[in-house]
């Protein structure tokens, strides 16, 4: 996957980066027809002033189970992203939505949250200063 960063004058074409799960830090394993990148969301997540990338791959494959799909955030920084923490993992009986993820406030403490899946199955994760949190159901 390729990111392009911007400035004040448009989007600078000189100062990308290339990211995939072959890059040190990222989450995962590179896999044929996992389709990384395919759900893509930003939004500051640990509170530094930098943007930070949410990944999903629903092609993913972890263990024995074959296309559960997986989200991983990749931290942003001053010079780009560095580093990423899986933050979602499906199962066979509950697979990650990966191509549509959704960065808002959804529990109103002012810190933006991870919410993917169908209206009748949403799941939510906090990511919040580099580490990740899956919320109590009643909250």
């Amino acid at each position: 996957m390729a990111v392009v960063y911007g400035s004040a004058k448009g989007l600078d074409l000189k100062h990308k980066q290339i990211v995939g799960q072959n890059t040190p830090g990222v989450p995962g394993v590179s896999e044929t027809d996992e389709d990384y990148g395919s759900g893509l969301a930003v939004g500051d997540l640990d509170g530094d002033g930098a943007a930070d990338l949410v990944v999903g791959a629903p092609g993913e494959d972890v263990g024995e189970v074959q296309s559960d799909g997986t989200f991983a955030v990749l931290w942003g920084g001053k010079r780009g992203l560095s580093g990423g923490t899986a933050v979602a993992t499906g199962t066979e009986e509950d697979r990650v939505d990966a191509e549509t993820p959704a960065l808002g406030d959804f529990n109103g403490d002012g810190h933006l949250d991870l919410a993917t899946g169908k209206p009748s199955a949403v799941r939510a994760v906090r990511p919040h200063h580099g580490r990740c949190e899956e919320p109590d159901p009643g909250s």
